[in-house]
């Protein structure tokens, strides 16, 4: 049986040919499947799901007051590959700086891990998701120094080496507690060998899995209040653009985390002296905040014609060889999470979508002025600094360009002036506010070609908003890559045809997606993946090389898949297939035309 998260969703079928508002419209049904569910599977509102949400936020909680009052080492680790482990940055990021507000004197209590580390966060690095024993080493470092870890491991499929090799190392540490996030039931985790390693994702997860059901007879961990295993794996159905987990599947992990850390956080905080800003809603348990996320999707697409003004703007810039990109501070991180996924999914160029960061790294994780510089020797793409992208004159930006303004009311005085600079650039310039609409917007004082207002819908002017407005915020942003990707041409019904082949679960969706699209064999179109791949590396690479050096080679390469595609059809050669591609054409109606 196919994963759910692997299967064509039946709401879009016909978002490749969509206006861009029908496509705002068709997302909008998908996203509502995150609260509402999928077929007769369990979704994130179902008894058993929210059962196992609230036991995670009482010892979510105990924990919190035991490392808040008592110092005890206690740490929370999430961890996750791509979108998943973005996600897993952001939330650790929000909530150390909710604790902090209180204790500033107290080391993080939250860590995330992402497969690739923090340049992952810009820059495509997938293989390391292939990798067990790397994501063993790295939570290793963290369970060894603290007196107890509770580990979250998040992956949307249930297919990530990475987490799995981590999931095997938690479970069995007699100081870590383990909880898998992930979209699909166990029974259905990826199940292919895993080179390198003598377990698969399937069997590391169903361990778990019957971990927990004997658990629940056997008790807690040895010598503590917790529990030692949890699978949380509510189903939201297929993903708006078939096998696309950033979507649907990044904001369920961000859904799930939310539900069990806010209540736990506004407990546990306001147990001490002094005062303490609201959070999400003071006193509210698992199910009011999972309420509070849903009304905060609701809002991310009430005004379905100024999102779609906007995919039109960047569907346009794009479709021109242009460049869209994001400006923002702690909006900005969002617009990072979208942008970084461009590469991999949509074969975007490197700077075609991306994010400026006020405050540069040390908005994103207090990185020191050292850290920082060292991650922009690797590359400059890794300057998300605005008065980089900005010194000298505008970055040379173009009416060809577009720059999305992100705010949640939170820009300085310097980051207005960064705004003004945009706006003088050359380049369409539009602009989201997410924010109460009791409060002055910030950007009232510009003129964009659309501003889009959304009002989180709080009474007052909130210090916690932006905990909901990342999440209507992620469903924006994902509405506006997207739709501009289908206008560009790198969708094809609703699989996408342009993809980076750069890691062994991304090897075999290409199969997949090139058999389905020209309607061949799995083998043909496995043959047909290889053939443009070796086509590429000539003599460089033996028939016989192993399949981590195949991905190594066709990482950097550009339209693999669609060379696959053509050749699937048996209409191309390698050399005509390339030589098509070259040109400006969209490649949805390109791989249309060779299967008439």
């Amino acid at each position: 049986m196919a994963r759910f998260t692997e299967r064509e969703n039946e709401l879009t079928t016909e978002i490749a040919g969509a206006e861009p508002v029908g496509i705002v419209r068709m997302l909008r049904q998908t996203d509502a499947q995150l609260f509402a569910g999928w077929r007769g599977e369990p979704c994130v509102l179902d008894p058993e799901i929210l059962e196992k949400l609230r036991a995670l936020e009482e010892q979510a909680y105990g924990a919190l007051v035991e490392a808040l009052e008592d110092k005890k080492q206690i740490r929370f680790v999430f961890s996750g590959c791509g979108t998943s482990g973005r996600i897993a940055w952001l939330c650790a990021r929000s909530y150390n700086t909710i604790v902090a507000e209180k204790h500033p004197d107290l080391p993080p209590l939250f860590h995330h891990l992402l497969s690739g580390g923090d340049e992952a966060m810009v820059l495509s690095k997938e293989l390391p998701e292939d990798d067990p024993h790397l994501g063993q080493r790295e939570l290793a470092a963290i369970v060894e120094a603290s007196a107890h870890t509770f580990f979250f491991g998040i992956t949307c499929g249930l297919s990530a080496p990475y987490v799995a090799g981590q999931v095997a190392y938690a479970m069995d540490h007699p100081r870590a507690s383990t909880c898998l996030i992930g979209f699909n039931p166990p029974s259905l985790a990826r199940d292919a060998p895993v080179e390198g390693w003598d377990r698969t994702c399937r069997a590391v997860f169903t361990d778990l899995a019957s971990r927990e059901t004997r658990g629940r007879a056997a008790g807690p961990v040895a010598g503590t209040p917790y529990p030692a295993h949890t699978t949380v794996c509510p189903v939201a159905g297929p993903e708006p653009i078939t096998g696309s987990s950033r979507m649907k599947g990044g904001s369920l992990t961000k859904i799930i985390l939310d539900a069990v850390f806010a209540p736990a956080l506004a407990r546990a905080l306001a147990r001490g002296s002094g005062p303490v800003a609201p959070i999400i809603a003071d006193g509210t348990g698992v199910e009011a905040t999972v309420a509070l996320l849903q009304r905060a999707a609701r809002a991310a697409y009430r005004q379905p014609h100024a999102l779609a003004s906007i995919v039109s703007h960047a569907g346009h810039a794009l479709r021109a060889a242009g460049r869209l990109v994001y400006l923002g501070r702690t909006a900005g991180l969002l617009g990072l999470i979208d942008a970084s996924e461009m590469v991999d999914t949509y074969g975007c160029r490197m700077d075609e979508v991306r994010a400026l960061v006020c405050g540069g790294w040390h908005t994103c994780t207090a990185a020191d002025p050292t850290h920082e510089a060292a991650l922009i020797a690797l590359s400059p793409l890794l300057d998300l600094r605005p008065e980089s992208f900005f010194a000298g004159g505008a970055a040379g930006l173009t009416p060809t360009d577009v720059v999305i303004v992100l705010s949640y009311n939170d820009l300085t005085a310097a980051d207005l002036d960064v705004v003004k600079q945009a706006v003088a650039s050359g380049a369409q310039v539009a602009a989201i506010t997410v924010a109460s609409a009791q409060q002055p917007c910030q950007l009232d004082q510009f003129s964009f070609a659309t501003h889009l207002k959304v009002d989180m819908g709080l009474p007052e002017p909130h210090p916690r908003v932006h905990l909901l407005a990342d999440l209507a915020l992620k469903l924006i942003l994902n509405s506006i890559t997207t739709g501009a990707n289908i206008m560009k041409g790198a969708v094809f019904g609703h699989t996408m045809i342009n993809l980076t082949v750069s890691n062994n679960k991304l090897f075999q969706r290409s199969i997949e997606i090139v058999s389905h699209v020209t309607r061949c064999s799995p083998d043909t179109a496995h043959a047909s993946l290889r053939a443009a791949i070796y086509g590429a590396a000539g003599d460089g690479l033996p028939l016989d090389a192993p399949l981590s050096r195949v991905i190594e080679v066709a990482t950097p390469l550009s339209f693999v898949v669609p060379t696959a595609c053509l050749l699937a059809t048996a209409r191309y050669t390698y050399a005509e297939a390339r030589a098509a591609l070259q040109g400006p054409v969209r490649l949805n109606a390109l791989i249309a035309a060779a299967l008439q």
